[in-house]
């Protein structure tokens, strides 16, 4: 997800060069931080410098509910949020949602953060915090 970020930084920095939109009517690339840090966090990816840059600027938007437009219903973050053991102000970037994935569906990943049902997303982030837990002390033992 990073890599596609920054291939569009450049494209945008090269249609800027070009005269293709007015400085002040450029693409806002920042506002897609959050689904930057989603795509990031849920692949596992190594939290090199630039992604954790990345990643910690997405996570500024989410905990602020300022999620982009291509992820229309903040509030699913949010209910995944309030699921972990951590108060929302404190979301990091530990790779909660794709916790049955890592075991073997990742299906309930996917569910929590696309149903239209506040009850149901939040008993499914209940469930992926659970089964992180478990990957997590049988990893310890």
């Amino acid at each position: 997800m990073g890599v596609v970020f920054y291939v569009l930084l450049a494209t945008r920095a090269e249609l800027r060069a070009r005269a293709a939109f007015a400085a002040d009517a450029q693409p806002r690339l920042d506002a897609l931080l959050d689904l930057v840090a989603l795509g990031t966090v849920a692949d596992v990816v190594r939290l090199d410098a630039n992604n954790r840059r990345l990643v910690a600027q997405g996570l500024k938007r989410i905990r602020a509910a300022a999620c982009s437009a291509a992820w229309p219903r903040c509030s699913k973050w949010r209910r995944a949020i309030r699921a972990a053991p951590r108060p929302s102000t404190s979301v990091c970037a530990r790779p909660r949602i794709n916790a049955a994935g890592r075991l073997s569906d990742m299906t309930m990943g996917i569910e929590c953060l696309l149903s239209d049902d506040p009850a149901q997303a939040l008993q499914l982030a209940q469930a992926l915090d659970a089964i992180n837990r478990q990957r997590a002390s049988s990893n310890r033992a």
